[in-house]
């Protein structure tokens, strides 16, 4: 059953947590699961002579997003100057990293899921409570449903 958080934070109208704040919230429950970014609008330099513009495609374009380590996933969270639209799961086997059509079949084969849409509000699905409770008390203006 997935724990759903929703963090609102925001500073003269504008969401405040970034990325990277969510990533060290999650701290190392992110270890050990298999990570991909499914959906990216964003600005910002991600290095290695790739364009975020060419990143974006490389991602949509794919079935199974952008995998990486969650090394790899903090080191890249950091390099967005602004994020409009993201989802990025983490399973616990490499076969549940794809997309799929219905939410509730992403929910129920990925262990985190962290969602930004239109820049309005992180969601953050979990099915596990500790990492809802750790998001809860690190975030101010939070919503929970599961």
């Amino acid at each position: 059953m997935a724990h759903i958080i929703e963090i609102n934070d925001a500073k003269n109208g504008v969401l405040v947590p970034a990325l990277p704040k969510l990533i060290y919230e999650i701290g190392s429950k992110g270890n050990g699961l298999y990570w991909s970014i499914f959906y990216l609008y964003a600005t910002g330099d991600i290095g290695e002579n790739k364009s975020i513009v060419d990143f974006e495609e490389e991602i949509i374009n794919s079935s199974n997003g952008y995998c990486l380590s969650w090394e790899e996933l903090k080191d890249l969270s950091g390099r967005f100057d602004q994020i409009f639209d993201v989802l990025i799961v983490g399973a616990p086997c490499k076969k549940a990293i794809k997309k799929h059509d219905k939410e509730e079949d992403l929910l129920s084969n990925c262990s985190i899921v962290i969602d930004l849409f239109d820049g309005a509000c992180w969601k953050v699905y979990s099915e596990d409570e500790s990492v809802i409770g750790q998001l809860e008390n690190a975030f101010f203006d939070t919503k929970l449903s599961y």
